[in-house]
């Protein structure tokens, strides 16, 4: 019986794409906190936001490997005080592990607008 339950499980994991799989896994988010890794700025979203986003990398279409992007922000998916996981964005493309995927819904476009909107860029002379 136990030799089933295993194959049933590698059959399962490996045949759910990573986002879809990550997405199961942030459906437990209560709060997002959208953070620029080189100068530690943020901005924190809650509620129905936190289901969108989700909806949104759940929904991904993996790209090839050969897209051309560059990450940006860091969305780190929080319930309570826990981590459940960071996500690497730039605009509409996200990565899960070494895989980029786009999302077509515009939601991730939407908060990285919201994070520039609080955060406008700083040129320097």
């Amino acid at each position: 019986m136990k030799p089933l339950l295993v194959f049933l499980l590698v059959v399962f994991v490996t045949g759910c794409s990573a986002n879809k799989s990550l997405a199961h896994r942030l459906k437990e988010a209560d709060r997002i906190v959208v953070i620029n890794p080189r100068d530690g700025l943020s901005i924190t979203v809650t509620g129905e936001e936190v289901d969108r986003v989700v909806k949104a990398i759940a929904s991904g279409k993996k790209e090839p490997p050969t897209i051309e992007a560059t990450p940006d922000l860091d969305f780190q998916f929080f319930k309570g005080t826990k981590r459940l996981a960071t996500v690497t964005n730039c605009v509409m493309v996200f990565w899960v592990g070494p895989n980029a995927y786009s999302d077509r819904t515009g939601t991730l476009e939407a908060l990285e607008a919201k994070y520039r909107k609080v955060h406008r860029p700083q040129f320097s002379p």
